[in-house]
């Protein structure tokens, strides 16, 4: 079987040894798979920083580069310039003006009539500056109204998040000037027991990370027992994040969802959703019969929350109303319809795809961050949809 032929961004960033013949070929089997280009596939394995891949793009084009953060402050009357449908169109995105000519990031090298018809719209010089598809596709949906598409915008958002981090680091102190060396006697001993204590006093003390809600004594000891059978590795927002960028299976998504949020939900349950019924799939509680829970279904056909999540509902807080299709629910864990809990839908493209179930047993849900979870959701979809993107390409 023949190799594909090396992108000349590949090979200039192969020669420079800023990437691996080994990152190369994933990347370039990656580009095989879900198309695109081949620096997104490498921005997307985290191979290759940002600004460097974005250098590189300019050196080989020959053209200047488009500033990231000028791209994400452009100014309404520059933006005014260029009518929506031209801009989506060549995927192309004015962010500058000057005497005579304006400044035009684009995600290809244009050709002569594109360049033609932008000049002629435009009524002056056209000078291209060259940006990675994904800051065009940002700035298309930021300034023009246009979908960003979910795979470009699970990769801004990380990429986004590492810019923002940098950013708010403070620069590094400047040490302070050396102070002449000089012989000095030591303190007393006594004086250096004294010392200890005192400067122990005064170190602050460490950062906790806060709760969501204020729990008593006896409530903390309850959620303690209540997460002591959990099986599931926790993991942060960050590795949530990585976990679902790195998926290869339904499965791998569920594990996600569950070492995240059951830092929230004690009792946390997730539901696939077929196309007449939900079924129940993965959970966490220590009193699921989980034999049961798997073998619980309901149709679309009969009253539930999950018929008021298709319909459009964006979620459900609250005691579970007194439905059928609840009790056999609440059965699989001996629950009460007086337990509050939160219930969320995983949409990919407005179809219902995946369900999550939480509750914190007689906690109740004061404090829930109803938006976080809404978040994490949305990432959820994003990885669902790459699944389906990835199966479609395989078959």
């Amino acid at each position: 079987m023949a190799q594909p032929e090396t992108e000349p961004i590949g090979q200039l960033l192969l020669e420079r040894g800023w990437i691996t013949a080994a990152q190369l070929a994933a990347a370039l089997s990656r580009q095989h798979e879900l198309g695109g280009r081949l620096g997104t596939a490498l921005l997307e394995m985290g191979a290759v920083p940002e600004d460097l891949l974005v250098k590189t793009l300019a050196e080989q084009g020959g053209r200047p580069l488009a500033d990231i953060d000028e791209l994400r402050q452009i100014p309404q009357l520059v933006l005014d310039l260029m009518p929506a449908k031209v801009a989506i169109r060549h995927g192309a995105v004015p962010f500058r003006t000057g005497r005579g000519h304006i400044d035009i990031a684009m995600r290809n090298e244009p050709d002569i009539p594109t360049l033609d018809e932008l000049g002629f719209v435009l009524g002056r010089r056209v000078a291209v500056h060259i940006a990675n598809e994904a800051r065009i596709y940002e700035a298309l949906e930021r300034y023009y109204g246009e979908d960003c598409p979910l795979r470009f915008a699970s990769l801004l958002d990380r990429l986004n998040r590492s810019r923002d981090h940098r950013a708010e680091e403070p620069p590094p102190a400047a040490p302070p000037p050396a102070a002449p060396e000089t012989r000095r006697r030591p303190p007393p001993k006594a004086a250096r027991d004294n010392a200890a204590p005192a400067a122990a006093a005064a170190s602050p003390p460490p950062r906790q990370r806060p709760t969501s809600v204020p729990l008593s004594p006896e409530e903390k000891t309850t959620l303690r027992r209540l997460r002591s059978q959990d099986l599931v590795k926790p993991l942060s927002e960050d590795g949530v994040h990585k976990a679902f960028e790195a998926a290869r299976r339904a499965d791998d998504i569920g594990a996600a969802l569950l070492g995240f949020l059951g830092q929230e939900f004690p009792r946390l349950l997730l539901f696939r959703v077929g196309q007449d019924q939900v079924r129940g799939w993965r959970g966490r509680s220590p009193s699921l019969d989980e034999q049961r829970f798997r073998n619980w279904a309901v149709g679309f056909d009969e009253p539930s929350v999950f018929l008021n999540l298709r319909q459009g509902a964006e979620f459900f807080l609250g005691r579970l109303p007194a439905m059928p299709a609840h009790e056999r629910l609440l059965a699989c864990w001996h629950g009460s319809f007086e337990t509050e809990c939160g219930v969320f839908p995983v949409k990919v493209r407005d179809r219902l795809v995946c369900v999550i179930y939480g509750d914190r047993n007689s906690l109740g849900l004061a404090g829930l961050d109803v938006q976080a979870v809404q978040r994490l959701t949305a990432k959820a979809a994003i990885a669902f949809e790459m699944l389906l993107m990835q199966r479609k390409l395989r078959s």
